[in-house]
């Protein structure tokens, strides 16, 4: 798949790399994104990416929770797996250090809760399987 979208990310896996198109002003790069990127970048894996957005929000699209950033959120992630799970739990785990999740970022996940994450979830999470009309056209010719 060739995009400039970052959300294509989470489709990544071992048969499927995304040609990523990166501009800035004039300039156009091509990189092509695999799993062990997307691992060193984000720091989870490509199937938990909407988990990871749902936790740190993404540009205007899904909310995330104040103060939850990127490396927070992938560390949440990678303990708890979901973010729901992370929400209700991560709080009140005393295992987890003050300087992975903090006093702050432990009260932010307590004070917008579940509905978030599950709101951050739907929203960050894509749909392969929607249900498109549309004919693909070979040379002129329309095939259904």
């Amino acid at each position: 798949i060739m995009s400039s979208d970052g959300d294509l990310e989470a489709l990544v896996s071992a048969p499927l790399r995304i040609d990523m198109l990166k501009s800035w002003g004039a300039l156009t790069t091509r990189v092509i994104l695999t799993e062990r990127m997307i691992v060193e970048k984000r720091g989870v894996e490509p199937r938990q990416i909407p988990e990871l957005k749902a936790l740190m929000g993404d540009e205007g699209e899904v909310r995330g929770f104040p103060g939850v950033g990127g490396k927070c959120a992938a560390m949440l992630v990678r303990t708890f797996d979901t973010a729901l799970d992370a929400v209700a739990r991560a709080p009140d785990d005393q295992s987890i250090e003050p300087k992975f999740l903090n006093a702050a970022q432990r009260a932010s996940l307590r004070e917008h809760g579940s509905e978030r994450a599950a709101e951050g979830l739907w929203l960050a999470t894509l749909r392969p399987n929607l249900p498109l009309d549309f004919a693909v056209v070979t040379e002129g010719k329309s095939a259904a």
